[in-house]
């Protein structure tokens, strides 16, 4: 093989990340919605503490997405920073842990095409768009 075939291998290989890393992330994600939920049994103070609270699982996941993908998530992870952010929405909503599994869909590649129009990772679907309007 070729050195390019073997640099295009590595990075493929590179992206792949384990099911037991995703869901020690989960995990993560999980334990800071848990903790929002008994923080919000907190009158006052508490509604205060969560929405600071929020900031810590955006930089944790925030640089994991970074330094294992290369890739800031920059839709995903600010909204689920605004929708923790609406008051009764946020408070309701898992939205770290949903962020992890679509990041968990979207590297296994089984991520739906609405999903993909929604957060903005469209260059395969325009691709594949434009391929059946020319056939």
């Amino acid at each position: 093989m070729d050195k390019k075939t073997l640099r295009r291998k590595a990075k493929i290989k590179s992206k792949y990340v384990p099911g037991a890393e995703f869901l020690i992330f989960f995990c993560i994600a999980v334990f800071f919605e848990t903790f929002d939920y008994l923080l919000l049994l907190i009158p006052v103070i508490g509604w205060a503490l969560v929405r600071i609270i929020d900031f810590a699982p955006m930089i944790i996941l925030g640089l994991w997405s970074i330094m294992r993908f290369r890739v800031f998530p920059g839709k995903g992870l600010t909204s689920g920073l605004m929708l923790e952010w609406i008051p009764i929405v946020g408070d309701l909503l898992p939205t770290w842990p949903i962020f992890v599994f679509l990041m968990y869909l979207e590297n296994r590649g089984k991520l739906p095409n609405w999903l993909k129009w929604i957060l903005g990772k469209t260059k395969g679907i325009r691709k594949k768009a434009v391929a059946r309007y020319n056939k």
